[in-house]
């Protein structure tokens, strides 16, 4: 996918260019990316040895020009060109040949909000740990593991907590690619009750309705990160 700068030259302390990153970019995602389309017409790319991967990239809306008409090929590319080339919208938001199934993806959100109103009500909140390795990663299983000191401290202080889904879950997947998928769920409102022996101390509703981010994982399996 990656050569050198010479025939024996690899320099891997030089900077990237733009020619470079939209090269590597298209050799990855080769059998992933429809690059069919029209490509840019920019100023400075006819005879470049990098032109047809950059034509490739510009057909599937990867990369950009400027506002002169130039692509500026041999331009260090800087962190944010290449964050823009490889986000979601663009090249890993372009593959599509490996779609995940809608139904997986909704299990995911349904089934890590009933196991976690399961858990509380038997009372072990320890098992909070498990559950958010199972299903989340990143930010979101950051946020998760704050949140559970709360019923951690609960249950140090002699407390039980119950919790009851209130309604019927509504969950749908929106966009989705081969490894992220974006997936609403609705009326995800609980009723929470929390007590000290048979004495209610306080009561409350928790509306967890919104949108989740997925991503497929190098196991396959698919975990809410945001």
């Amino acid at each position: 996918m990656v050569g050198g700068v010479t025939a024996d030259t690899f320099a891997p302390n030089r900077y990237v260019t733009r020619a470079e990153i939209a090269a590597i970019i298209t050799r990855a995602f080769q059998s992933s990316v429809d690059f069919s389309g029209n490509n840019k017409s920019f100023s400075d790319v006819d005879g470049h040895w990098a032109a047809a991967d950059i034509e490739a990239a510009s057909r599937a809306g990867i990369v950009g020009g400027y506002n002169d008409g130039a692509f500026k090929p041999d331009k260090s590319a800087t962190r944010a060109e290449a964050m823009v080339m490889l986000q979601l919208q663009r090249a890993l938001g372009l593959e599509t040949n490996n779609l995940p199934d809608d139904q997986t993806l909704i299990n995911v959100l349904n089934e890590e909000l009933n196991d976690f109103i399961n858990i509380i009500n038997a009372g072990d909140p320890a098992k909070l740990d498990s559950l958010n390795d199972e299903y989340s990663t990143g930010f979101y299983k950051a946020l998760c593991e704050y949140s559970d000191l709360n019923f951690k401290a609960y249950a140090e202080e002699g407390y039980t907590v119950e919790m009851k889904l209130k309604g019927t879950l509504s969950t749908t997947v929106g966009e989705k690619t081969n490894l992220f998928a974006e997936v609403n769920q609705q009326n995800a409102v609980i009723d929470v009750t929390i007590k000290d022996g048979s004495t209610i101390i306080d009561q409350f509703e928790e509306d967890t309705s919104g949108l989740y981010l997925l991503k497929r994982m190098p196991d396959d399996a698919w975990k809410i990160f945001y």
